[in-house]
């Protein structure tokens, strides 16, 4: 049993890692998460987990992993690539509009939690065949997805407020290097 748990957690860490580098990312360039938002991402991370691992047998003829970590690269590249430019147009964007602070929206959550947890489907279909408890694995998933996104997200956010550093670059640097880990 307890070999079992090691391994459930050890996937869940695993793929939380995601969700840690998103955070820190968004963290950096002193975006706010709400909480709505931080479950939509973590919810879609358990959702597509237990899913694919109460289905992996019958996704694992159809869906291969290549194709969930093409779709992965995909969205992350894209989010990238857009908040890499956006540090350099953020600056004028905040002068003009009195600076605010962004949030990620509910409506923005849920493609990045869909980029984020396409490897998790991809993951619960490989791990289909070891027996873990459905409740246990939506419980901890759910839990250690969000304390990857706010501890992230902090440390992002500690790092870019000690420091005159646009650290808004390094966070788009670190998904687009997310994104290229997808096709590896």
């Amino acid at each position: 049993m307890f070999f079992s748990v090691s391994k459930l957690i050890m996937l869940i860490v695993a793929l939380s890692a995601d969700a840690f580098t998103a955070g820190f990312a968004y963290g950096t360039d002193k975006v706010k998460i709400p909480p709505l938002s931080a479950v939509i991402v973590s919810l879609l991370s358990v959702l597509l987990l237990v899913s694919s691992l109460a289905l992996g047998g019958l996704f694992k003829a159809y869906i291969p992993a290549p194709v969930a970590s093409l779709l992965s690269f995909f969205i992350l590249a894209v989010l990238a690539v857009l908040k890499i430019f956006d540090s350099s147009l953020k600056k004028t964007i905040t002068e003009a509009n009195g600076g605010d602070v962004a949030v990620l929206s509910p409506s923005e959550a849920l493609p990045l939690g869909f980029a984020l947890s396409a490897d998790s489907a991809a993951a619960g279909i490989g791990a289909a065949s070891l027996e873990f408890s459905l409740p246990v694995t939506a419980v901890l998933t759910f839990v250690i997805g969000i304390l990857a996104i706010y501890g992230g997200c902090r440390l992002g956010r500690l790092l870019a407020s000690k420091s005159e550093f646009n650290f808004s670059i390094v966070g788009g640097f670190l998904l687009l290097f997310l994104a290229f880990s997808k096709l590896l």
